[in-house]
């Protein structure tokens, strides 16, 4: 069975308007594994749904703080507007 990924609003397009062909073929590319893999994480996938909500261009081993807080933001933004 094949996984549906799904954008949340434009961030997740934005981020990827804002990088380079190379990188935007390399990032569609694991989306495409994402879709057939057999065993994921519980925490990426529930019922055949991968939900994209952004991205960004990582230069350290350690992810910006900015970029957690941005994460779980746009999380909670979702599940309060999929409630309505």
């Amino acid at each position: 069975m094949e996984r549906r990924i799904c954008a949340y609003r434009n961030y997740f397009t934005d981020f990827i308007a804002s990088i380079k062909e190379v990188e935007a073929r390399k990032v569609f590319y694991v989306l495409d594994m994402l879709k057939v893999q057999e065993r994921l994480s519980e925490k990426f996938v529930k019922q055949n749904v991968v939900l994209l909500f952004n991205g960004f261009t990582k230069k350290t081993q350690k992810t910006p703080r900015r970029e957690i807080d941005l994460a779980k933001r746009l999380k909670k933004e979702y599940y309060a507007e999929k409630r309505k």
